[in-house]
């Protein structure tokens, strides 16, 4: 199982957040070779990207199919960021939270929810076209 620990490097070491969780989790590595990867974090998603999904694209699916704004935002998270973990050999799914995806997932996941809104015959303004 993979998991992510955030930090800094400080004069050339690195601080990792959460150090206490950190050093727990490596230890369950013990007397086993691991891979490290080290990349510069990536940033959330943005406001806008976050007001134009509530307040444009759930908004217009909500309208075409006559549910509220948060129904609709659930409806799409499951179609399109529901994922899988194994736990204890048994696949578990879940639906990720907009809140933890970055700028380029957010944009995938929007392009996604108005690509299928086109297939329903629902046209979603774009970002610079629409008023939110």
């Amino acid at each position: 199982m993979k998991y992510k620990f955030q930090g800094e490097v400080v004069d050339g070491k690195i601080k990792v957040d959460r150090q206490k969780y950190f050093n727990t989790y490596v230890k369950t590595f013990e007397g086993q070779k691991i891979e490290i990867a080290i990349q510069k974090k990536s940033t959330a998603r943005s406001g806008r990207q976050n007001r134009y999904f509530h307040g444009v694209v759930c908004k217009y699916w909500g309208e075409y199919v006559g549910h509220d704004i948060e129904t609709m935002k659930g409806v799409l998270k499951g179609k399109f960021l529901k994922r899988s973990v194994m736990m204890k050999g048994k696949e578990v799914e879940f639906i990720r939270d907009t809140s933890s995806l970055t700028v380029a997932e957010m944009k995938e996941f929007i392009d996604q929810c108005v690509m299928l809104a086109i297939e329903y015959g629902i046209v979603i303004p774009s970002p610079e076209e629409a008023v939110y």
